[in-house]
């Protein structure tokens, strides 16, 4: 610890406590003495955190590191001369602490930034209308928050759309990002009249109505054309079309609108037609028009009085009124119906004469008359015509008076044997024949005749018959004959009786005649055709109806169902390669599989299977007549085989980590990793893991699936210990400082490479930071051998400082406003005697972008002109003395 041992006064440097004993010559004779120099270790001081509080408030410093404690400035704090006072500065303060253990002390500094409240400003007060919104104006911070938030657009914003349902008392919250204040604005909120135009009116052309506002005092419409006075709430309105009236209703504060529609709508045109004249007991149609609805008055004789064109039949001559409408509007017309007397006809009694005799037909009730037909009439014009027919006829009289005419029809009938008309039956089906003409009458042949005897027998013949009807009657003896035709019945086949098996169909086959009806219908594909698709789901009877055209007959057919088996081949099964498997059908009384290969056998319900590979086995099931199939897959699963290796550095560094792997392989479904001791990991769903080394082992791998585990596979690592790096202290530097020396601890081993910010060599560090603060520089190395890095980290506070002393009365410089977004003033204490003095503005990275020289004022106004926003700091230099630095922050 002797920087020399042979002189009176070396130096002593002892790393503990020592006792020196000196040995003391005059030439000849010697003596010798001790010292003891005590050495006391010397204390770290920590004097805290940097902290940023709002003016006007305070908090606890928290010193550590020594036994006693003493704080510069003592101004602002309750008591200097303990660990943890409380601090309550007025502007930001730097405090030193120095701590003191034993004889010996260090110092630590914290910074206690003050930071100005921001000036919160709400806005002045508003008035708005119920319904309406507003826009709320805070300023003061660069953060906002409103309470209450019902009815903001936004609560977190200078400036939100405000829309309360009633007066509200909004208070805003300003914050500068360190500090609050509030403020309060009061949104009133006037109620708006609910206006009511009233009900949309309809009118007729040259009409009028009343308009019915309410909801307010005041009332103005518009337009005011054609409204009696457009001031009052319930104005006359005449418009000659259709208008839109909007009435504004004000309450004296606030107002609101509503509009009503009258509907101008012109009147029809009415027509009730031309008039008409009939002949009585005649009817004749009206025809109005011009409107949508219709209403005829009086209603008698009308078919309907509610109709444009009703028919009429009055007894008498009538004037009918039409009143017509479009729906709102109506207009009438009217019509005369003329209604002149009707003759009377009458042709006379029905007349029975024998053929060749004469009659004469008694006519009446006219003033001309005519008869029809002609034949047989000895005139058509006269009221009593001789009448000889060789035929029965009916004689129409038309009889007129003049301007009518009425008409009645006489029937004459001629005694004459008559049969009756040709008649065609089918075979084995009966008929009435019809004779007229007397008064007995005989039938031949009798054959197939149900009386012979009568003038309308039954007739039931098996061949083609012409039946002769002798008819007597008071004019003798007369024949006449009827031929019934006996047509052949079709020859219907419904096809052979079937069987089918249930969910098929079969086709029907009937033939003998040109159309077929099937019975029952159900099931059928079509009932109307010879040969439908018939799928009955039980056994059925079909009844098919044959037709050549005329006649019909029938046959049946029986489509016999049988059950179908429903064939279960079991559930789809996973095996190993070389295990079985006992397959199991169900549902039928014999078994059939495909393929056959792998099977103890093909032809029973539960073979025996020993598949080779993945199989689809299908089963035909049968219960003799019917069949179905099923099927069933066998799985065969692969044993696993082991992968080929682990990929991996087999050279880790201490506490890295890495990623160890296999190729994927679908046959592998789970994957257990055996990590070394200590070391730590997770693996993922496939074949991934990822591990924490911690010294050297072997990793182990075993792959699985459900057939089994695979043979093992590992993977050896050796771990390289991580080199130890060491950071000594950094002194702190000015952003025009020049390059720090740093001591090291180096690791063992050569050849490592150091890496850093700002590193220069090996012990030789320059600076290159963003700004001003405390950093934390991190100090790598990288071993040449292992290539395994290390790194220290050393706290590097970076200031702007030069070589000029501080003054005493620094904190005597106040600014305001800070933050500002155009000008701010630096106030300099009146106890700071001004002299050579200047104001230099930095950025956060130290560039100078201001300095004001010749400084004589106590206020300093800096324009912000050209600077961007965001933190600055500045600097007060006078008489050579850096008297004050602080921070200035330039608004959005």
């Amino acid at each position: 610890g002797l920087n020399a041992t042979n002189i009176a006064n070396p130096t002593a440097s002892p790393a503990a406590t020592t006792t020196y004993t000196v040995s003391v010559s005059n030439g000849t004779c010697s003596a010798t003495d001790m010292v003891i120099v005590t050495v006391n270790v010397t204390p770290t001081a920590n004097a805290g955190a940097d902290v940023t509080i709002c003016s006007g408030s305070t908090t606890t410093l928290n010193a550590s590191g020594g036994t006693t404690y003493s704080w510069t400035p003592s101004a602002g704090l309750n008591n200097p001369a303990i660990a943890n006072p409380i601090a309550s500065p007025t502007v930001t303060t730097t405090y030193v602490v120095t701590a003191t253990t034993g004889g010996c002390s260090a110092t630590d500094m914290v910074i206690v930034n003050v930071v100005s409240p921001p000036v919160a400003n709400a806005g002045s007060d508003v008035a708005i209308c119920s319904g309406n919104s507003t826009t709320l104006s805070a300023s003061g911070g660069t953060s906002y928050s409103w309470s209450p938030s019902a009815g903001l657009s936004n609560a977190t914003i200078a400036n939100p759309v405000a829309t309360p349902a009633s007066t509200t008392t909004y208070t805003v919250s300003v914050s500068n990002g360190t500090c609050a204040t509030t403020d309060m604005v009061v949104v009133t909120v006037n109620p708006t009249p609910l206006a009511n135009a009233g009900t949309d009116v309809t009118i007729c052309s040259g009409s009028t109505t009343n308009l019915n506002a309410s909801g307010g005092t005041t009332y103005t419409w518009s337009p005011a054309t054609n409204l009696s006075d457009p001031n009052i709430a319930n104005p006359v309105a005449s418009p000659t079309n259709t208008t839109i009236y909007v009435v504004t209703v004000s309450n004296g504060l606030c107002s609101a609108q509503d509009a009503v529609t009258v509907n101008v709508v012109s009147a029809p045109i009415a027509n009730a037609g031309n008039d008409v004249t009939i002949c009585s007991g005649t009817t004749t149609n009206l025809s109005a028009s011009g409107g949508t609805t219709y209403s005829w008055s009086p209603s008698a004789g009308l078919s309907n009085a509610t109709i444009a064109n009703p028919v009429a039949s009055p007894a008498f001559t009538t004037t009918y009124i039409v009143t017509v409408s479009n729906g709102t509007c109506s207009a009438t017309d009217n019509v005369i119906v003329n209604v002149n007397p009707s003759p009377a006809a009458n042709a006379g009694t029905d007349i029975t004469v024998c053929l060749g005799n004469s009659t004469t037909l008694n006519g009446s009730g006219g003033t001309s008359y005519s008869w029809s037909p002609s034949t047989g009439l000895s005139a058509t014009n006269i009221a009593n015509p001789v009448c000889t027919p060789t035929v029965n006829t009916n004689y129409i009289l038309t009889v007129s008076n003049g301007t009518c005419s009425d008409n009645d029809t006489v029937s004459v009938t001629v005694n004459i044997a008559n049969a009756g008309s040709d008649v065609s039956i089918c075979s084995g089906a009966s008929t009435m024949l019809n004779a007229v003409g007397g008064t007995s009458y005989s039938w031949l042949p009798t054959t197939g005749l149900s009386n012979a005897s009568i003038a309308n027998p039954m007739a039931n013949p098996t061949t083609t018959t012409t039946y002769t009807a002798t008819v007597t009657s008071s004019c003798g003896t007369t024949i006449d004959s009827v031929v019934v035709t006996v047509l052949p019945l079709p020859v219907a086949n419904a096809g052979i009786d079937t069987a089918i098996c249930s969910g098929t169909s079969v086709q029907l086959a009937a033939s003998g005649g040109v159309s077929y009806t099937w019975t029952p219908a159900t099931s059928l594909s079509n009932a109307t055709i010879a040969n439908p698709m018939a799928t009955p789901a039980v056994t059925t009877t079909y009844t098919v109806s044959v037709s050549n055209g005329t006649c019909a007959s029938t046959d049946m057919v029986v489509v016999t169902v049988n059950i179908t088996p429903v064939a279960n081949a079991g559930s789809d099964v996973a095996i190993c390669s070389g295990n079985g498997t006992t397959l199991n059908a169900t549902g039928g009384a014999t078994y059939s599989w495909l393929p056959a290969t792998g099977l103890s056998a093909a032809n029973i319900a539960n073979p025996l299977a020993t598949p080779a590979a993945t199989v689809t086995y299908t089963v035909t099931v049968a219960n003799g007549n019917c069949s179905s199939t099923d099927m069933v897959t066998i799985t065969v699963n692969s044993l696993p085989t082991a992968p080929a290796s682990i990929s991996g550095p087999v050279t880790v560094c201490d506490g890295s980590s890495h990623t160890y792997y296999v190729p994927a392989d679908p046959n592998i479904t789970n994957y257990f990793w055996a990590l070394p001791l200590n070391w730590t990991g997770s693996s993922t769903t496939d074949s991934i893991v990822i591990m924490s080394a911690i010294n050297s082992g072997t990793l182990i791998l075993t792959a699985s699936n459900q057939c089994g585990s695979a043979n093992p596979v590992a993977l050896s690592i050796t771990l390289n210990p991580a080199p130890i790096v060491q950071i000594g202290a950094m002194t702190d530097v000015c952003l025009n400082g020049g390059p720090v020396a740093l001591t090291t601890g180096f690791p063992s081993g050569a050849g490592g490479i150091y890496s850093g910010i700002g590193v220069s060599g090996i012990n030789l560090f320059t600076p290159s930071v963003s700004g001003l603060g405390t950093f934390t520089i991190t100090y790598t190395y990288t071993d040449a051998t292992t290539g395994c890095s290390a790194s220290a980290n050393g706290p590097l506070t970076v200031d702007v400082c030069n070589s000029i002393a501080t003054a005493t009365n620094s904190t005597d410089v106040t600014v305001y406003p800070n933050p500002f977004y155009d000008f701010t003033t630096i106030k300099i204490g009146d106890g700071i005697t001004l002299n050579n003095a200047s104001i230099e503005v930095f950025d956060v990275l130290g560039k100078q972008v201001r300095n004001t020289t010749g400084v004589i004022s106590h206020e300093v106004k800096l324009d912000r002109n050209d600077l961007n926003a965001g933190i600055y700091f500045y600097k007060l230099v006078n008489d050579n003395k850096v008297v004050y630095i602080g921070r200035l922050v330039i608004s959005e």
